[in-house]
């Protein structure tokens, strides 16, 4: 999704082209497990992003980008970064990695917070951290430029790593206007995320085990709904027993923003949360997490609810319920927030200032 914002920003400055790193798990040019890189240059030794590489879709690559000749190749997310490291320099003349997020930290704080969940130790690991640390130094340090999507991990990246200020760009996460609706009255509590990542996971349960029954003391028949990939058969269970309705690999979102209050009780993650701003966008209410809305500078009380605890969480959410005339005015704050500041319009200004204004390192300092 951030990608397609980018793309679509982007493209009202400057012709954009896609290329799209598709293989299949069976294919032989496919790593069957980690192993030592064999790319040239700059890349560590180990990429845990491993899965996404593929040596055949490498060479499609470098040859569309031998035939289009960009003046830029911008590869999204760290796991595209053994592509970038492949392509020739005499093919582009800038590369840019688009690191979402300090995505080391955020697997070291998973790491920490799963050592009784041996089912997510391949995932986060200090190990696994360390390895992501060591790619984000490498490709960060040897691109022209980075991009990330917030001013606080833009921040980190320079203190983390030592990096050019000059060099790092943020270029926010957006979505797309939808079309027109009315704002509807809310008559259930939603979480929309990626079941299978474990901050939405534990997110997920807090619902289930916290939030469920101290708002079914105060509104019994209040429909509470999870929606999103890959609920595991554990957390599907949990939530049938509570009485919590789960939609697993939902085709679209867009029906679960009408008629809902949005809950994101997180106290994991890094970047910003792009289902706050599709329910911002969306005119759904949103009751967040301080961790929930960061790196989203939307305020407290005037596009959405802060709330740490359960009686907080209640509160916020009943006042949304019962109270037309606060929360008919707080979407549409929140409407006119996100197009504002996270909007289509928005990527285009600050990529437009990136062209205008990038003054990081080119190939000869490298």
């Amino acid at each position: 999704m951030r990608w397609d914002a980018l793309a679509a920003g982007m493209s009202q400055t400057a012709d954009v082209l896609r290329f799209e790193t598709h293989c299949a798990d069976d294919c032989p040019d496919h790593p069957q497990g980690p192993a030592v890189t064999d790319s040239p240059g700059w890349m560590p030794d180990h990429d845990p992003y491993w899965i996404y590489y593929c040596h055949k879709v490498s060479k499609q690559l470098q040859q569309f980008a031998a035939e289009c000749e960009p003046d830029l190749i911008a590869a999204s997310g760290l796991e595209m970064t053994r592509y970038l490291s492949e392509i020739p320099a005499s093919v582009v003349a800038r590369r840019v990695i688009d690191i979402k997020d300090v995505e080391s930290q955020l697997r070291l704080d998973i790491a920490h917070a799963t050592r009784d969940r041996p089912q997510y130790a391949d995932y986060a690991s200090p190990e696994v951290a360390r390895q992501l640390g060591a790619l984000e130094r490498a490709a960060s340090s040897a691109c022209d430029a980075v991009w990330t999507c917030t001013d606080r991990d833009r921040a980190e990246l320079i203190d983390r790593y030592g990096l050019d200020p000059a060099s790092i760009w943020v270029l926010p996460n957006a979505v797309a206007e939808p079309d027109e609706a009315a704002p509807t009255k809310p008559t259930r509590v939603v979480l929309i995320g990626n079941l299978r990542y474990f901050p939405v996971v534990q997110a997920a349960e807090y619902v289930i085990d916290v939030l469920t029954p101290a708002l079914r003391r105060r509104r019994p028949a209040l429909e509470i709904l999870l929606a999103g990939r890959g609920p595991s058969e554990a957390l599907a269970d949990k939530a049938a027993s509570a009485g919590v309705q789960i939609v697993a690999d939902p085709e679209e979102m867009s029906p679960y923003w009408r008629d809902s209050v949005l809950v994101v009780p997180l106290s994991l993650g890094g970047g910003s949360r792009l289902k706050i701003l599709e329910a911002f966008v969306s005119f759904c209410p949103v009751v967040s997490s301080a961790k929930g809305i960061e790196g989203i500078t939307a305020q407290d009380g005037q596009h959405y609810f802060l709330a740490e605890d359960a009686a907080s969480y209640v509160d916020a959410v009943l006042r949304l319920i019962d109270d037309d005339t606060l929360r008919l005015a707080m979407v549409q704050r929140a409407r006119e927030f996100v197009l504002a500041h996270n909007g289509i319009s928005a990527v285009a200004g600050a990529f437009a200032d990136f062209i205008k204004n990038d003054t990081g390192r080119s190939r000869g300092d490298r």
